[in-house]
């Protein structure tokens, strides 16, 4: 597992994702992630900082990343952790963590643990989306990945609202590109890949030249890097993504 990274701190404040564009892409023997690494510090009204990487390794051969929260109040305590050491801590306690079983049952303990903890802070709403979050493994015999859905929903006559967790096997969507966090900016992603207009054209000539003058031969994962960082100098909501990208790979080999 390749972890190719700008950055790699601990933030000690709490702090809450304002913006987010991870883009994951699965192929026969790899798995490839590459994030934006701006978070935005509630204490404080600062300026955004562009030194947080959202892709959380685990061990050699897994990793989780997740969008909309990036801390987690537990219960009604002031204490705050942040949603990738959880990730790490719930690996920890499970190890040793191999095949699908192992994987799933990981993901799902997250995602309950969320469940309790944001379980007292809800508020009104009807799908709202709290985070998303997606655990991968890999080894010698299989790539996995589960894709991990926390919902607030309001209960019909109840008055109040529940927290919903649901899973899908996001393997199922092999050899393809699924993209995670702010809507908004998906269609910049998909216009640089898809190379057609102008803007996009030139982006990716640009990458083509900066990428050949390197002489690395990887190509896939920095094309992924540059086409967020493509996305992220053509987006209106800039000020919510950003920072150097961070790119991640899990190979089955491994």
């Amino acid at each position: 597992m390749k972890l190719l990274s700008a950055f790699l701190l601990s933030l000690v404040l709490p702090t809450r994702c304002l913006g987010t564009i991870i883009i994951v892409e699965i192929g026969r023997d790899r798995i490839i992630v590459a994030a934006d690494s701006r978070e935005a510090e509630i204490r404080q009204a600062t300026a955004s900082d562009d030194l947080a990487c959202k892709i959380t390794p685990l061990g050699t051969q897994a990793f989780f990343f997740n969008t909309g929260l990036a801390d987690i109040q537990l219960g009604f305590s002031n204490k705050v952790v942040r949603a990738g050491d959880l990730a790490r801590e719930v690996f920890t306690e499970l190890q040793p963590v191999s095949g699908d079983y192992g994987l799933v049952r990981m993901t799902a303990q997250w995602g309950e643990r969320v469940r309790e903890a944001m379980g007292h802070h809800v508020s009104q709403g009807n799908g709202q989306i709290i985070t998303e979050a997606v655990f991968a493994s890999a080894d010698g015999q299989a790539l996995r990945a589960y894709d991990l859905l926390i919902v607030q929903v309001v209960i019909p006559g109840a008055g109040n609202s529940q927290i919903g967790v649901s899973s899908t096997n996001l393997y199922d969507r092999s050899n393809s590109i699924a993209l995670f966090g702010m809507e908004e900016v998906y269609g910049l992603v998909s216009e640089f890949l898809a190379n057609r207009t102008p803007r996009a054209i030139a982006a990716n000539k640009k990458f083509t030249e900066a990428f050949s003058a390197t002489g690395d031969r990887d190509h896939e994962p920095n094309r992924l890097r540059s086409a967020i960082e493509s996305a992220i100098e053509w987006a209106p909501a800039s000020r919510f993504i950003g920072g150097p990208v961070d790119v991640l790979v899990l190979d089955r080999s491994e």
